[in-house]
């Protein structure tokens, strides 16, 4: 499956079943890794009918949220993650959490980069201000 995506060739439906079959029968030691690479592999998968996406969706987000319980922050991530990668830029369906998390790490970005500028820009008046005064002392010299 790995060489698969990774060649973006389109998987069939007995091998997207692996997905879901190997997240709900993971062995408990292995789990969080093994979770960690179907999700980041699901992410990546090209071509998929939508239907059977949306499944294979439910389920790695029903087997997420189990085997990471006990660590929310990469459960949100995780969860984030496969959504992102469903739904694209369409943030409707993702839930009203996921969806604003999302959308607030787009604004923070946005603002730090928008502050970046206006550093820039603030050191750029800064010298001309300061090549305004020495042009000013040159015309009083004479």
């Amino acid at each position: 499956m790995n060489d698969k995506i990774e060649n973006n060739q389109k998987l069939s439906l007995n091998e997207l079943m692996y997905f879901a079959y190997i997240a709900i029968f993971v062995d408990e030691n292995h789990a969080k890794d093994t979770m960690e690479k179907l999700s980041l592999l699901f992410a990546e998968i090209g071509q998929i009918d939508f239907t059977v996406e949306l499944d294979l969706h439910q389920i790695l987000k029903s087997m997420i949220k189990f085997h990471f319980r006990d660590d929310e922050d990469f459960c949100k991530e995780m969860l984030i993650m496969i959504s992102k990668s469903l739904y694209s830029n369409d943030y409707e369906g993702l839930i009203y959490k996921e969806r604003s998390e999302l959308q607030i790490k787009e604004l923070n970005q946005l603002l730090d980069e928008t502050s970046q500028q206006l550093d820039e820009k603030d050191l750029q008046i800064e010298h001309l201000l300061e090549e305004n005064k020495k042009l000013k002392g040159l015309n009083g010299m004479k």
